[in-house]
Formats: C-alpha cells, sequence, structure tokens
C-alpha cells in the first residue's frame, strides 16, 4: 500500500478531526484517502495479457448469462465486456494480475458491482431480465 505523505499547513490542520489530529501526531503520519481504490495500471503487461482478457471477459459474461443472473435491460454483452475489460485494464499493475483466476475474479466482481448499482435503474413496465440468452 502507497502512503503519501506531506506537510500539512495550519489550516489543513484546523479541518481534520481532533482524534485524527491526535493520531497523526501520535503516528508521525497522515493517510489520505485511504479507503479509496487503488487503481494501479501497467499498459505494457495488459497489452501482453489483451488477448487472454478479452476472451476471459467474453466467458464471464456469458456464463452469467447462462445462470440467468439479471442485469439492468439496457446493457448488452458488449457493454458489460467492456466492463469487465475496463476493471481488469485498472488492476493490470498488481502483481495477481498474472493469475487468469484473479483477473476473472476481478471481472466477476465488476459485474456484481453493475448489477447492484443504484445507477441503473429501470422503470416498472420493462422486464430487466427478457433476453437471458448469450448473443455472439
Amino acid at each position: 500500500m502507497r502512503i503519501q505523505t506531506q506537510q500539512l499547513t495550519p489550516e489543513q490542520l484546523e479541518a481534520l478531526p481532533r482524534t485524527t489530529r491526535w493520531r497523526a501526531a501520535k503516528r508521525g503520519w497522515v493517510a489520505f484517502a485511504y479507503h479509496e481504490k487503488l487503481v494501479i495500471r501497467n499498459d505494457v503487461v495488459f497489452q501482453f495479457f489483451a488477448s487472454d482478457v478479452f476472451r476471459e471477459a467474453r466467458m464471464v459474461v456469458a456464463i452469467e448469462r447462462r445462470k440467468g443472473v439479471c442485469f439492468p435491460s439496457h446493457l448488452e454483452n458488449d457493454d458489460l465486456i467492456q466492463e469487465c475489460v475496463i476493471e481488469a485494464w485498472r488492476k493490470s499493475g498488481r502483481a495477481e494480475f498474472f493469475n487468469a483466476g484473479y483477473r476473472v475474479s476481478v471481472m466477476r466482481g465488476r459485474l456484481w458491482d453493475l448489477r447492484k448499482s443504484r445507477r441503473w435503474e429501470f422503470s416498472l413496465e420493462e422486464e430487466p431480465c427478457s433476453d437471458l440468452e448469450y448473443q455472439n
């Protein structure tokens, strides 16, 4: 984990909660954006595994469709594959990226996030699971 260290101005110190200031003074550091997801990319590694990543993304989407998982109706298979590939690209700098099982689990996690996301709302008139078959 990377920890960014920097000197804080008195105004920035005053904006921090009292307990955070106390812990930072006690330990000698402050970790900014500790809970944010860290994006570690390596374009060279991703280019090397590009064909594998696309094949695995198509496989993951096909398996999820065959299992009958309901995705928002406006997301087609190409959109889901694109989301999987983008998420794999974001994680391509990690050491685990060389393992195919890790890449598949990252893609399945992204599909799970898309399924549970509140911003993909659909109306009650349309049927969200009308097309469950995988289309090429």
